[in-house]
């Protein structure tokens, strides 16, 4: 069976500058990756206000998750790029109170520098669910 491929937008994430996509949903999948904390409004990072960095980012997952017809409740993974234990620790709290409780795999990998000059980075896979199950 071959799924479409269809890239991914939201005007609540700034677009990539480049020539890939921040997300794309495959079937009933959608994968995000390489987000950072970019506010779409100014398409500045936050990297001086680390917890703003943070809240950027997660609300970015979540702006992309729901313009593929899926929500947070659907995570099934996530893998976040962290430059140090401190940021690691912020990124606990921070998720624990923009997020709702949920439980599903996380990778994490401590690095010496993330692109751009981020603190932190994040992908994410995620359910699209079948909306004509919902509905029986």
């Amino acid at each position: 069976m071959a799924y479409e491929k269809t890239v991914v937008q939201s005007d609540k994430v700034k677009p990539p500058g480049s020539q890939y996509s921040k997300a794309l949903k495959v079937g009933p999948w959608v994968f995000v990756a390489g987000l950072q904390g970019v506010d779409p409004k100014t398409g500045t990072r936050e990297s001086e206000d680390i917890e703003r960095e943070i809240e950027l980012l997660l609300h970015n997952v979540q702006s992309l998750l729901e313009g593929a017809g899926s929500s947070l409740e659907h995570l099934v993974k996530t893998t976040v790029i962290i430059k140090n234990a401190e940021v690691y620790e912020l990124f606990k709290q921070v998720r624990k109170r923009v997020y709702p409780p949920m439980v599903f795999p996380i990778s994490t990998a401590f690095v010496a520098e993330v692109l751009g000059g981020a603190n932190i980075e994040m992908d994410a896979i995620a359910l699209v669910p079948d909306r004509s199950d919902a509905e029986q």
